[in-house]
């Protein structure tokens, strides 16, 4: 990606665990990184995830390199490959896939923004996928990069204390 291949200083969100931090450099956690399924409530009214077995029989919008590939692709899950998130989340909405996976605060974003009214006829399952802090990920390498961890998390700490942070949180939150 274009963090690791130098092309950006930082990419988020992207989980904080110890296989990426030996890669790379991260900032504070910013947030929960909470990995649900989103599904047309109409189609799935009651489904939640139950363990990889609860997915067969279903199309999921795959999206190359995202962490869960590997499990999908391995258990028999049939994938429908989007180029991107946008792309998945317009899969769903034209009921070409059944599931979308993403973090819950990054899958509504983009289903806004897609389409201001798609809260009505899309639902997150209750149960997660992965559940894990997030924060910016940046180039170990990049001379400029701990320099910006340094400013980025002066900054967060003030937000988080003036209150802007929780209100900008709140904001994006279903």
């Amino acid at each position: 990606h274009s963090v690791e291949s130098g092309l950006a200083i930082g990419a988020f969100p992207y989980s904080i665990n110890e296989e990426r931090k030996k890669k790379f450099i991260f900032t504070n956690f910013i947030l929960e990184s909470d990995s649900v399924f989103f599904m047309k409530k109409e189609n799935y009214p009651n489904w939640d995830y139950k363990g990889i077995e609860s997915l067969r029989g279903h199309v999921i919008a795959c999206i190359r390199g995202y962490y869960y590939l590997e499990m999908i692709q391995n258990n028999g899950v049939e994938c429908s490959y989007a180029p991107n998130i946008e792309s998945a989340f317009k899969m769903l909405l034209a009921d070409r896939v059944d599931f979308v996976i993403e973090s819950e605060h990054v899958g509504w974003y983009t289903l806004s923004s897609i389409d201001s009214n798609a809260h009505q006829s899309v639902r997150r399952s209750e149960a997660y996928l992965r559940s894990g802090e997030s924060g910016i990920m940046l180039a170990k390498d990049s001379p400029e990069a701990e320099a910006f961890r340094i400013l980025f998390n002066k900054g967060l700490q003030i937000i988080k204390e003036n209150g802007t942070y929780d209100s900008i949180l709140q904001e994006y939150q279903h």
